[in-house]
C-alpha cells in the first residue's frame, strides 16, 4: 500500500537529533500508546509499541526494522487493517464506541506520530500498486 522512504542516509553522528522527535512522543506519551495499540490491536499493538519503545528511547537505533516498526504503529493508529474481517484488528475496532473519547486521542496520536516521523525525514508516499 505505500512505499516507505527512508531519507536521511547519514545517521552517524546527527542519529540522535533525528530521533529526537520519536523519541520524545515514546517518551511523552508511552503509556497512551501503549494502551491505544493494545486496544486496536491486542496484544500484538502492546508489543509493537514496547519494542519500539526499546529500539528509539533505550538503544537508540533508528534502523530499517524499527522504521518498518514505526509505520506497523502508524498502520494500527490510523486504522488501516479494520476493513479487513480475516485480522484481529476488524474486532477490536468494532468493539470500541465511536463517541468514546479514546477515540480523539487514537486520532492525535496518529497525528503526533506521524509528525514525529516526518521531523525525522522517514517520509511515506502512496504506491501505485494497490
Amino acid at each position: 500500500m505505500y512505499d516507505y522512504l527512508f531519507n536521511n542516509h547519514d545517521l552517524g553522528a546527527d542519529a540522535q537529533i533525528v530521533l529526537a522527535g520519536v523519541r520524545h512522543l515514546f517518551c511523552d506519551r508511552y503509556d497512551a500508546l501503549v494502551n491505544s495499540a493494545a486496544l486496536l490491536a491486542g496484544k500484538r499493538g502492546q508489543r509493537l509499541v514496547e519494542q519500539l519503545r526499546d529500539s528509539v528511547v533505550f538503544e537508540g537505533s533508528l534502523t530499517r526494522q524499527t522504521i518498518e516498526q514505526l509505520f506497523q504503529l502508524l498502520g494500527i493508529l490510523t486504522l488501516q487493517n479494520v476493513h479487513n474481517e480475516d485480522l484481529p484488528e476488524a474486532g477490536y475496532f468494532a468493539a470500541i464506541d465511536p463517541s468514546d473519547p479514546v477515540v480523539e486521542e487514537i486520532c492525535l496520536l496518529a497525528d503526533k506520530l506521524r509528525h514525529a516521523m516526518a521531523a525525522a525525514k522517514i517520509g511515506i508516499k502512496p504506491s501505485i500498486k494497490d
